[in-house]
Formats: structure tokens, C-alpha cells, sequence
């Protein structure tokens, strides 16, 4: 059996509900695209409407249901009310916390609120999510929570790396 033949026999999503956050591009509408083609009812998350709603129709022209929603995940009270009105619709089966920001910077040059909107989003959003699914998925009996993360700066991370002690002894 092939790996494609394999994947579409096991990756089965029928009478499932996925939300993805930063489902509007990237890897998230990948993954929307992707759930949604295996069977699952996908809601969107984007702090991008016009983007997410976009997504939207593209899978339903395929074939699949999709909703999209406008929420920025960093803000904790309005991620619980569009949890709220998803959960409206039914169970949530899977959560894809992708929704994330980076900044490219040093400590020097990173100011506060940088730093703040990265934290917002990429920890306290991914927070956000889990609470507002969590105990619905548990006495449920379960379900998924995936949440992404990204190495994007790994490979200059890692030419950085090897020239450390060499910044190191300069700046003794």
C-alpha cells in the first residue's frame, strides 16, 4: 500500500469539528484544507476576516464546511466568546493552536512591547484556546490539542551558534 493510499485510509475526520487558529495562510490554511478534504467540520481563526473568510470558501467549494471567525488570540475574553458560539455547533474534537508572531531583533534592539506581542500571542493565545476548549473536550471524553511551534530561525540560529565564543571573548 503506498503512503498516500495508507494516509487516506487512516487520516478519517468524518463528523469531527477542528478549530485552527491562523488558519488564514500558511501552514493553517494547509491544515484547514487538509482536515477539511479528510471529512472534518473546520472553524477558522484569523486575526485576518477577510483572509479567513477567503479559506472558508475555498473549502466549501471543495466539498467541505468551513466557518471563519475574526479573533485575535492574545485577547483572552473575546477567544472565550467565539469559543462559546463554536461550541454552539457542536463538540469541539480538535484544536490546532497555530495562530503565531515572531520578531527578529536582539535584547538590545527588542523593546517591551515586542517582546509583550509575541508573548501574547504565542503563549498566552495558545492559553486562551486550551481554556476555552479544555473542559468541554473533557467531559466529552477527550480530544486533540495540537499546538505548533516553529524553528524559522534555526539555520541562522545555528551559524550564530558558531561564532558565540568568538563574540563572547569580545565582549570581555
Amino acid at each position: 500500500m503506498s503512503l498516500q493510499a495508507l494516509n487516506a485510509e487512516t487520516f478519517r475526520l468524518y463528523g469531527r469539528m477542528a478549530v485552527i487558529t491562523g488558519a488564514a495562510s500558511g501552514i493553517g490554511r494547509a491544515i484547514a484544507h487538509k482536515f477539511a478534504a479528510n471529512g472534518a467540520s473546520v472553524c477558522l481563526l484569523d486575526i485576518d476576516r477577510t483572509q479567513a473568510e477567503t479559506v472558508a470558501a475555498e473549502i466549501t467549494r471543495a466539498g467541505g464546511t468551513a466557518s471563519a471567525y475574526e479573533r485575535d488570540v492574545s485577547d483572552r475574553v473575546s477567544t472565550e466568546s467565539t469559543f462559546d458560539a463554536i461550541l454552539q455547533q457542536g463538540r469541539v474534537h480538535i484544536l490546532v493552536n497555530n495562530a503565531g508572531v515572531s520578531h527578529i531583533g536582539t535584547v538590545e534592539d527588542t523593546t517591551e512591547h515586542d517582546f509583550d506581542r509575541v508573548f501574547r500571542v504565542n503563549v498566552k493565545g495558545y492559553f486562551s484556546c486550551i481554556s476555552a476548549v479544555i473542559g468541554t473536550m473533557k467531559s466529552a471524553g477527550g480530544g486533540v490539542i495540537l499546538n505548533m511551534a516553529s524553528v524559522a530561525g534555526l539555520p541562522d540560529w545555528l551559524s550564530a551558534s558558531r561564532t558565540r565564543p568568538a563574540k563572547a571573548r569580545r565582549l570581555r
